[in-house]
């Protein structure tokens, strides 16, 4: 039954909250499979890989996340603009093509979607592709600039590309937001340390509990939870 995927879905949140990951897995991929691919079960796929440290199979969920809502909203728009309400070029254009993640964060003006956005950026960071992870937070902080995981994961990515003092700058910014924040306070101290002595690394490692991707749960409590 396509229209009682939301129990399921909801189940595998709550077990993937409280890190029952086969368990969760068995009911999101249940959930999407009824859903016809709601973003909302490739989102939290997507969260599952990550914490499975499967990050090629979770940049995949969070880009498919990303990629169906974000091409509806501009359609339906197009649709809404037409005074004699027939469908544009545009919007015959934007059924018939499909975007790529870039293209789709780039068209992305609702914040509703910042996390996955954000989780996205988490996921290219993991993989090591790291332009592609700054463009995922400066997207996050254009559309909510007061988060300051946004700068924390900013600051980190730079900080792995070897960047110091772009780093410093951004660490000093997310402890401006968010004063007790034991991850950046370490990792500030890290990259003034490193450099002093003239270090660029990019094998630098995160201390426990660094940031990380958000559960479609926690979305609107502010700062990204730390899962």
């Amino acid at each position: 039954n396509t229209g009682s995927h939301p129990p399921m879905l909801y189940m595998g949140m709550e077990y993937l909250r409280t890190n029952h990951l086969s368990l969760a897995n068995h009911f999101l991929t249940s959930a999407f499979n009824m859903s016809a691919g709601d973003p909302l079960c490739c989102h939290e796929l997507g969260v599952l890989k990550y914490r499975q440290r499967d990050y090629e199979q979770a940049t995949q969920w969070f880009e498919r996340a990303l990629c169906q809502p974000v091409q509806h909203s501009n359609l339906m728009e197009e649709i809404s603009n037409e005074e004699k309400g027939g469908i544009s070029d545009r919007a015959s254009a934007a059924i018939s093509s499909s975007s790529s993640p870039m293209e789709s964060i780039a068209m992305c003006n609702d914040t509703f979607w910042e996390p996955t956005i954000f989780s996205l950026g988490q996921s290219y960071r993991k993989t090591r592709h790291f332009n592609e992870a700054l463009y995922c937070f400066d997207k996050c902080l254009s559309l909510n600039p007061s988060n300051a995981s946004s700068y924390a994961a900013l600051a980190f990515t730079r900080h792995l590309m070897g960047d110091l003092d772009a780093a410093v700058d951004l660490y000093h910014q997310a402890l401006g937001r968010k004063p007790v924040d034991p991850f950046c306070t370490e990792m500030l101290n890290r990259a003034l340390e490193e450099s002093l002595k003239g270090i660029a690394t990019t094998t630098t490692t995160a201390p426990p509990g660094n940031i990380t991707v958000t559960s479609w749960k926690k979305r609107r409590g502010g700062d990204h939870q730390r899962l």
